[in-house]
C-alpha cells in the first residue's frame, strides 16, 4: 500500500452460519482435544501401571489372588489406556460435530432476531 493512504475499514456482519461447516470445524477441533485427553488418560493409566507390580501383588496375594489375576489386571489397565487414545478422539469428533451444529443453529436463530456478530476488516 502506498505511503500516506489510510486503509479503508469495512464492517461486515455474520448473519448466518452454515450448519455442516460449523459441525465439521467443531468435529475437527474436538477430535484434536479428544486425542490430547486420550493421551493424558493413557499416561495416567500408564503411570498407575508402573506402581501396579509393587502395590497390587502384596494386597492381592494377601487376599489369595493368583499371579494370573495380577497379570490380567495389568493387561486390562494397559488396554484401557491404549483404547482411550482411539476412543476419545472418535467420541470427541462425533459429539463435537453435534455440538457445532446445535450452536450454529442457535446462532442463526438469535442472529436473525437481534443481529449477528459484527467484524471490521481492511
Amino acid at each position: 500500500m502506498p505511503r500516506g493512504r489510510v486503509a479503508e475499514k469495512k464492517r461486515m456482519e455474520f448473519k448466518k452460519i452454515d450448519l455442516m461447516s460449523a459441525g465439521k470445524v467443531s468435529a475437527g477441533i474436538h477430535a484434536i482435544l479428544g486425542f490430547i485427553a486420550g493421551l493424558v488418560v493413557a499416561s495416567l493409566i500408564g503411570g498407575l501401571l508402573v506402581w501396579l507390580p509393587v502395590v497390587v501383588p502384596s494386597s492381592l496375594q494377601t487376599a489369595g489372588a493368583s499371579q494370573q489375576l495380577i497379570a490380567n489386571v495389568g493387561f486390562i489397565s494397559g488396554a484401557a489406556g491404549l483404547s482411550a487414545i482411539v476412543i476419545f478422539p472418535i467420541a470427541g469428533a462425533i459429539l463435537g460435530f453435534l455440538w457445532g451444529v446445535i450452536l450454529a443453529f442457535l446462532y442463526n436463530i438469535v442472529a436473525e432476531r437481534i443481529g449477528g456478530i459484527e467484524v471490521e476488516v481492511k
